[in-house]
């Protein structure tokens, strides 16, 4: 019949702490569930609702300001008003942080699993700014300069996004198509988007 050796109980105890902290996740540790977001807008002074899957999240009464969010892997839709001009709405992706990849080492299944499900392995974007657009500009010209201008930021934006990932994927040809053609997608989601409020802008 075993017998309890009671020089074992600090070694037990430490075990128990151990296991403990594995399946709090590292990620979840290292990182946190929830992250800050700064948003501004051009110009500033707009209301800005934060929503997740159809619930509100967070909200500003007057940019830029500062919302607390808990991390997850469904996209945040940003939508902005401001007097005299479009209501603007952007959507941010969460991506997965390299962080959690050390739980294959320290947390093992357990901590992916947690990490996964308290949103730890992704994080949104720290800030973004959203340009508001004049529902009405006084000519033609005036109109087309502003939004050239932001089609011209668009495609700077769209360039140093495909270099990151060029420089981030390496030798994985598949994750870099499918990465690249996220950024081109987006991309051409958004001209598309501007294009269609250049027609809807009045003029005079």
């Amino acid at each position: 019949m075993y017998r309890w050796n009671a020089n074992l109980k600090p070694l037990a105890i430490a075990l128990f702490a151990s296991t403990a902290g594995l399946i709090s996740g590292c990620a979840t540790v290292t990182t946190g569930s929830t992250q800050s977001i700064t948003i501004s807008t051009i110009p500033e002074g707009a209301t800005c609702l934060m929503v997740r899957e159809d619930e509100t999240i967070g909200a500003i009464n007057g940019t830029p300001g500062t919302v607390t969010v808990d991390k997850d892997k469904d996209p945040i839709s940003i939508e902005c008003t401001l007097a005299g001009h479009m209501e603007t709405i952007e959507s941010i992706e969460s991506n997965f942080q390299g962080a959690t990849l050390g739980n294959v080492i320290l947390g093992g299944v357990i901590g992916i699993a947690i990490d996964a499900g308290s949103g730890a392995m992704n994080k949104y974007p720290t800030s973004v700014e959203l340009v508001l657009i004049p529902e009405s500009f006084a000519t033609v010209e005036e109109r087309d300069e502003f939004f050239n201008k932001i089609l011209a930021k668009l495609d700077e934006q769209a360039e140093i996004q495909l270099k990151k990932v060029e420089q981030q994927c390496g030798d994985d040809e598949f994750h870099c198509d499918e990465q690249r053609k996220k950024v081109e997608d987006t991309a051409t989601e958004r001209r598309e988007s501007l294009e269609q409020k250049r027609s809807a802008a009045k003029i005079g």
